[in-house]
C-alpha cells in the first residue's frame, strides 16, 4: 500500500500541552512515501537559539543552524504466531547542515503573517554532508480488534548516527488503533525516553539536543488525509507537532459508511483571544457522546528591537484550556449541502496560563508568569456542516467544513478573569460575567472504524 504524506511542524501549535520558551526546534518541513516495506523520508529543518547562557563562558549566545535529511528504509518483517509480530528497520542516508535557505523561508512566512523576522548568527557557514545509518527494532502484540481495526501494543526500540555530527537513541511503548487492511495507525499514544548526543562543539546544537533528551510522551490522528501527531519531553517542557496530509488516501477506495467517532480542528475567538481548538468524540448512547478537547494559543508574535541583526526583546504569552465533558447533540436540519446541528454539555476545563515578559533570558526583564486552574463549565453551541456527505471521502473518514458559535459559561467567573489578565492593569475586553462567548470555524471529520 502506496502512501505520500507531505507536511510541516512547528512547535507553536503545542496543542495546550507545553509552553516552549524558546523555539529551537522553530519549524519543519516533512515528507514521507512508502510502498510496502519501502520508506523513503526527506526532512528539513530549522533550529535557533534566540537566547541562551552558555554553562562554560556565562555569556548569553544566540544562534541557528539548517539540516536537511534523506533517508531510505526497508522494513523486515516476521510473524511468529497469528498476534505477536518483529521487524526489523535499516536506515540508511545523507544528513545535510548549514545555511540552507530556511532562514529567508520564515522570514518570509513571517513578513505575510505581519510577525517579526527572525535573524540570528549562523552556527554553520558552509553547508557539510555527513553519511546517515540507523535502524529501529520493534514487537508487536496483538491485544483486540474494533470492527476493521486492530488494538495493538508495540515495544520499539531505534538508533541513528549521522556520523561525526550527532547521534540520536530511542525507546518507547506504543499502544494503537490500526487499520486492519491498510496497516495505517487511526489513532495512538506512546511513552518512552530519548537519548540525542551532539558530536559538534556548536552551542545551539548541544542546547537542542538536550531538548531531545529525557522521558516522552506523544499522541496521533491519521484521518484519511489530515495527519496529526504531538509529541511532548517531560523533563523540560518542550513540545512539538506536526501536521500533515496524506495524498494517497485520495486514491484508495471510499471505505467510509458511518462515523463511529469525529476529530473537529479549527480556530475560535473565546475571550477576546485566538485560540487553536482540537476535539476528539466518541458517541455513547442516545445522542451523547465523551469530549475531549484542547484550546490553545500560539503565543504572541515575535515584539521587540533589532541589535546586531539578533532580536533582542520577545514576548509570549500561551494560553490553554484542556476540557473533557459530555455533550448532547441534536441535528435539525439536513439538505445536501447543508446540516444545522444543536448541542449542550458540561464537564471540568485546565486552565494554565504562562506568561514571559522577555524571552531572552540575558534581559534585565526575566520576569515569567504561570497559573493554573481547573474549573467546571457549562456549553451550549450550534453550528453548520458544509458540503453533502459523498463530496469529501478520504479512505475511512468523511471530511466537512465547520461554522459554529456558542456560549461557556463558568460558575467561577474570577478565576477565568484572573488568567486572563494581560497585565497588571487590564482584564478581558469586557466586565466578564461568567459568560464565554465564542464563535469559530474548522473542518469536522467522521471516521469509521
Amino acid at each position: 500500500m502506496q502512501r505520500v504524506v507531505l507536511g510541516m511542524g512547528n512547535d507553536c501549535w503545542n496543542m495546550g500541552q507545553s509552553v516552549n520558551l524558546d523555539d529551537n526546534l522553530t519549524f519543519s518541513l516533512n515528507s514521507l512515501y512508502s510502498n510496502g516495506p519501502l520508506g523513503v523520508r526527506v526532512d528539513a529543518w530549522a533550529v535557533t537559539n534566540r537566547g541562551a547562557k552558555d554553562p562554560d563562558s556565562g555569556d548569553f549566545r544566540h544562534g541557528r543552524y539548517d539540516r536537511i535529511d534523506v533517508k531510505g528504509s526497508w522494513n523486515f518483517r516476521a510473524n511468529l504466531s497469528k498476534d505477536f509480530s518483529v521487524s526489523f528497520e535499516p536506515v540508511l542516508g545523507i544528513t545535510a547542515v548549514g545555511t540552507l535557505a530556511m532562514e529567508e523561508a520564515q522570514n518570509f512566512v513571517h513578513q505575510i503573517m505581519s510577525l517579526y523576522p527572525v535573524y540570528l548568527p549562523h552556527d554553520f557557514d558552509e553547508p557539510s554532508v555527513y553519511p546517515y545509518v540507523g535502524m529501529t527494532l520493534s514487537a508487536t502484540k496483538k491485544i483486540s480488534h474494533v470492527g476493521s481495526h486492530i488494538i495493538d501494543a508495540t515495544a520499539r526500540f531505534g538508533t541513528g548516527n549521522a556520523v561525526f555530527f550527532e547521534s540520536n537513541h530511542e525507546g518507547a511503548l506504543e499502544f494503537s488503533l490500526r487499520d486492519r487492511e491498510t496497516g495505517i495507525r487511526t489513532l495512538y499514544a506512546f511513552a518512552g525516553f530519548s537519548l540525542s548526543n551532539p558530536f559538534s562543539e556548536k552551542f545551539t546544537q548541544s542546547l537542542y539536543t538536550e531538548k531531545l533528551s529525557g522521558f516522552q510522551y506523544g499522541y496521533g490522528i491519521s484521518a484519511g488525509f489530515l495527519c496529526i501527531d504531538f509529541s511532548r519531553s517531560v523533563r523540560n517542557d518542550f513540545g512539538y507537532c506536526f501536521v500533515s496530509a496524506d495524498f494517497m488516501s485520495l486514491c484508495r477506495e471510499r471505505r467510509f459508511k458511518e462515523e463511529d467517532f469525529s476529530f473537529r480542528t479549527g480556530r475560535i475567538r473565546l475571550l477576546d483571544k485566538n485560540f487553536e481548538h482540537n476535539s476528539l468524540s466518541v458517541p455513547l448512547r442516545g445522542g451523547f457522546s465523551a469530549v475531549l478537547k484542547m484550546h490553545c494559543t500560539a503565543g504572541s508574535p515575535s515584539l521587540g528591537t533589532q541589535e546586531n541583526g539578533i532580536t533582542t526583546v520577545r514576548f509570549k504569552r500561551n494560553y490553554s484550556m484542556n476540557s473533557a465533558c459530555v455533550r448532547y447533540s441534536k441535528g435539525f436540519f439536513r439538505e445536501n449541502l447543508l446540516s444545522v446541528y444543536a448541542e449542550a454539555g458540561f464537564g471540568v476545563s485546565f486552565w494554565k496560563y504562562w506568561r514571559q515578559f522577555n524571552m531572552d533570558p540575558s534581559a534585565e526583564d526575566d520576569r515569567s508568569e504561570y497559573s493554573r486552574k481547573t474549573l467546571f463549565f457549562v456549553n451550549a453551541e450550534a453550528g453548520i456542516e458544509i458540503l453533502p456527505d459523498w463530496f469529501f471521502i478520504a479512505d475511512r473518514a468523511r471530511y466537512k467544513m465547520l461554522l459554529f458559535g456558542g456560549v461557556h459559561f463558568f460558575p467561577d467567573s474570577k478565576a477565568v478573569e484572573k488568567i486572563c489578565v494581560e497585565d497588571d492593569s487590564k482584564s478581558p475586553g469586557y466586565d466578564f460575567s461568567g459568560f464565554a462567548p465564542y464563535f469559530g470555524f474548522g473542518v469536522h471529520v467522521s471516521i469509521d472504524i
